[in-house]
């Protein structure tokens, strides 16, 4: 009878033990390395130095703006994640 206990204890420690491995390595795996196309999108125009949430949710909050919105208007640090890409030629709107 005691080996039959030991027994289902060792096979349910085993069994609890092999619930958590994969657990552990899908959220390892949901980090994207450095780099990735995961990474916040780049800024396509000219920005100032001074420009915060509010200059950037003029156009990204507003649908018909033509700008893509903002999956989170909460944030207000755009530029913490968006950097300006290089070489680009100043924003222009045509009307």
């Amino acid at each position: 009878m005691k080996k039959r206990l030991v027994l289902i204890l060792v096979f349910c420690a085993l069994a609890l033990l092999a619930c958590t491995v994969p657990a552990k390595q899908k959220t390892a795996q949901l980090t994207p390395p450095e780099g990735s196309t995961s990474s916040p999108p780049t800024i396509p125009h000219e920005v100032g130095e001074t420009d915060n949430q509010e200059v950037c949710l003029g156009c990204h909050a507003e649908p018909d703006s033509g700008a893509p919105p903002t999956p989170h208007p909460q944030f207000i640090n755009c530029r913490q994640c968006h950097v300006p890409q290089l070489d680009v030629p100043p924003f222009s709107t045509s009307y």
